[in-house]
């Protein structure tokens, strides 16, 4: 493994607040007529991937900076809403029940493009706190935030990345959406929005529009971290 100086960590709002005008793009986006709403179900969802987060990179060549972690989630949400925008969502289903259907297909691409990188920065790197030497793991510890509780960390870079499992992302995800956020949604919306959570990278079969949408934002994302 290949150790790394130390890290510090961000607070929320201070990740929030360098990526504002990309975050006010998804505001837009969300199209909720109501800020309590808008926060409830998209920036509550955003602060909880920022403490998740906190100043991880995401990977050792894509957004490998100090928060690069969650600025790749901010930019393939911030796509995968602008994808999502001029896509029609169930069309195989009368029109008065696509109109009430459509908010929550436009709301499972956000969630599903916020939630894809969860495992990301655990697959390639190991995360030791410096103030007692554990090693996180964010199946058992939750968000890194809170696991640090003020401390700085180092950074061991894995000898090769942890394989990419699908379903452990998905369960990750299923813990930071939360259960309530989702009451309510059609099965079949459930069922696109954890199938497309760290999408396949290639056509395999039949696709769901969630998963282009979403597998196309994270090409996106990616392309423009590697041009910048």
């Amino acid at each position: 493994m290949i150790s790394t100086s130390a890290y510090q960590p961000v607070q929320v709002d201070g990740l929030l607040q360098q990526h504002e005008r990309r975050v006010a793009l998804i505001r837009q986006a969300a199209n909720e007529a109501r800020e309590d709403d808008y926060r409830a179900r998209w920036g509550d969802v955003l602060a909880r991937c920022a403490a998740w987060f906190s100043s991880l990179p995401y990977s050792p060549l894509l957004y490998r900076e100090p928060g690069g972690a969650f600025r790749c989630t901010v930019e393939t949400a911030f796509y995968a809403m602008r994808l999502a925008g001029g896509q029609k969502f169930g069309t195989n289903l009368p029109s008065e029940k696509r109109r009430l259907i459509e908010p929550q297909y436009n709301h499972a691409v956000f969630l599903a493009a916020v939630c894809s990188g969860l495992d990301e920065p655990y697959r390639h790197f190991v995360v030791v706190r410096d103030s007692d030497r554990a090693e996180w793991n964010p199946a058992g510890h939750g968000a890194l935030a809170a696991w640090l509780a003020g401390s700085t960390y180092s950074l061991q870079r894995r000898a090769a990345p942890l394989p990419v499992e699908r379903m452990r992302t998905a369960l990750l995800a299923q813990n930071l959406i939360g259960q309530s956020l989702l009451a309510g949604y059609e099965t079949a919306v459930l069922s696109e929005l954890f199938g497309a959570i760290n999408p396949l990278p290639h056509v395999q079969g039949a696709e769901s529009l969630v998963h282009k949408v979403v597998r196309q934002a994270v090409t996106v994302a990616a392309d423009f971290d590697r041009k910048a």
